[in-house]
């Protein structure tokens, strides 16, 4: 963990082991690129999303997979209780 001055922030270099990152000046140089634009999207491109982009040219977001095969469960099983309900 790293403080700033008045936020702490967290680095985590997870996918280091998946994907190797950019160098360094690249990623800043992609970060600041973005600054000022509003691209954010809770389920399309999120902070995660935008971290991997920088460091790594990949807008995947491990979030955002979660989420995805959850509401695939669970819509699954919605249908079927729904199938088996109207035999």
């Amino acid at each position: 963990m790293m403080k700033g001055d008045d936020a702490e922030v967290y680095v985590d270099n997870s996918a280091d082991s998946k994907w190797a990152p950019l160098p360094p000046q690249e990623i800043i140089a992609r970060a600041k690129s973005k600054e000022g634009q509003s691209e954010y999207g809770l389920l399309h491109y999120n902070c995660e999303s935008f971290v991997n982009w920088c460091r790594y040219n990949k807008t995947e977001s491990d979030q955002v997979n979660t989420v995805g095969k959850l509401v695939k469960i669970l819509g699954g099983a919605a249908l079927g209780m729904l199938g088996s309900s109207s035999t």
